[in-house]
């Protein structure tokens, strides 16, 4: 089963955070395309907290959101 966050077919892109992310050939086999999704750090962020990233039109950095435990 592959992940729900991940979509295309030969170019594969993930709906997980706000911008775009093209995860690597890495993050395809160990996560995105196999059973083990699950425990794809955002998978699991979004699955927690929600999407990460809020409405506002001020965007934090990604480890900044992380650090301060907020959705950004």
């Amino acid at each position: 089963m592959k992940c729900l966050f991940l979509k295309g077919r030969y170019m594969f892109s993930c709906s997980a955070r706000r911008e775009v992310y093209v995860p690597s050939m890495f993050e395809l086999g160990e996560y995105c395309k196999s059973a083990r999704y699950k425990v794809c750090p955002l998978y699991c962020a979004a699955q927690d907290e929600g999407p990460l990233f809020s409405m506002s039109d001020e965007m934090m950095p990604f480890d900044e959101c992380i650090r301060k435990g907020v959705n950004c």
